[in-house]
């Protein structure tokens, strides 16, 4: 199965705000390119928007349930991951 990582991300992200898309990938640690990972606290990405931890947490929350309709078009994807790894450990 041939996966395109950064193009499923990009998909889930298309529908959410600058500001939220902003929030996940610098969460997540989706903006960093190579092989660094770089994820970050609730408190850095309050720090940037001038917002608080809680603040953070509740945008996060709801981009989650807004991808929760979009996530459910990769299911096969995740499902093939998830055997990947338990057969590969």
């Amino acid at each position: 199965m041939d996966l395109n990582y950064s193009q499923i991300c990009l998909n889930l992200l298309k529908n959410l705000s600058e500001k939220q898309k902003e929030v996940i990938t610098r969460r997540f640690g989706l903006n960093q390119s190579g092989s660094e990972n770089r994820k970050e606290t609730l408190e850095s990405i309050g720090r940037i928007f001038g917002i608080t931890r809680e603040r953070v947490r509740q945008i996060e929350k709801d981009c989650f349930l807004r991808l929760k309709p979009e996530i459910k078009k990769y299911q096969k994807i995740f499902r093939y991951l998830n055997e990947y790894f338990k057969k590969n450990n």
